[in-house]
């Protein structure tokens, strides 16, 4: 994008007054940085086994998950109890779920009420002959 073709100012001043209104200046080139940090060891099997149970359709409401370009549908694995929350990582705490779901289910305001919704409906799922 031209930057110069954008009808604002390339610098905006700071107004002490009133800092909400800063137009943000970003970066034309942002410069690469590499995190580190601690997180859980996940067996990729459950994840895998998780995803294709379904087939690409989410396990909580129903709906297919978008197409991708090899043709699967899109799903992602949801731990029902979190890892940090010394959840397992196994068949019995992770459920598949669409995108907007899996958000909803980490930064919700009933996120508590999801979860135990979700529960609810994983055990159901594992009850099935196919899965049992």
């Amino acid at each position: 994008m031209d930057v110069l073709a954008l009808d604002m100012p390339l610098n905006p001043v700071p107004d002490a007054l009133n800092d909400l209104d800063d137009y943000p200046i970003g970066a034309n080139r942002p410069e690469r940085v590499w995190k580190t940090g601690s997180g859980f060891q996940r067996d990729p099997a459950v994840r895998s086994h998780v995803v294709r149970r379904f087939k690409g359709t989410c396990e909580y409401c129903g709906s297919k998950g978008f197409l991708m370009p090899g043709g699967d549908r899109y799903v992602e694995a949801h731990h029902i109890i979190a890892l940090a929350d010394q959840g397992p990582d196994t068949l019995e705490n992770v459920i598949a779920v669409c995108p907007e779901h899996h958000r909803e289910a980490h930064y919700g305001a009933d996120r508590d009420v999801l979860e135990a919704e979700m529960m609810r409906k994983l055990r159901a799922i594992l009850k099935q002959p196919t899965w049992a």
